[in-house]
């Protein structure tokens, strides 16, 4: 059984301005790029209890995938059907259209 995961805002740029986050999504500098940002994101593992930097999140990833492949292979498997960026527009639009409704109604 999977464990429930929180603080996803963590990884999804809370932390960074909206002016920041717009240019990762147009900038020609590979280095600063979303994919860029999200190779360099971290998780809150480490590899040891000795490590003084915690794990990227592939590293992360890959670590499980050792100890319960069977959880890693279902994951990977499940991605292959998902379209994150359709989900996010879809529930970026709904809520863009329930305030709007509030707003016009107010």
């Amino acid at each position: 059984m999977l464990a429930p995961t929180f603080d996803h805002a963590s990884s999804l740029g809370r932390s960074e301005t909206d002016a920041n986050r717009s240019k990762r999504l147009i900038t020609q500098d590979r280095g600063g790029s979303v994919e860029a940002y999200v190779a360099r994101a971290r998780s809150g593992f480490f590899e040891t209890p000795a490590a003084h930097r915690t794990m990227t999140t592939l590293e992360t990833f890959m670590a499980t995938a050792r100890v319960r492949p069977q959880a890693s292979r279902y994951w990977i498997e499940a991605l292959f059907g998902l379209s994150s960026s359709d989900f996010a527009m879809r529930v970026l639009e709904a809520n863009r259209e329930r305030l709007l409704k509030v707003v016009s109604e107010g």
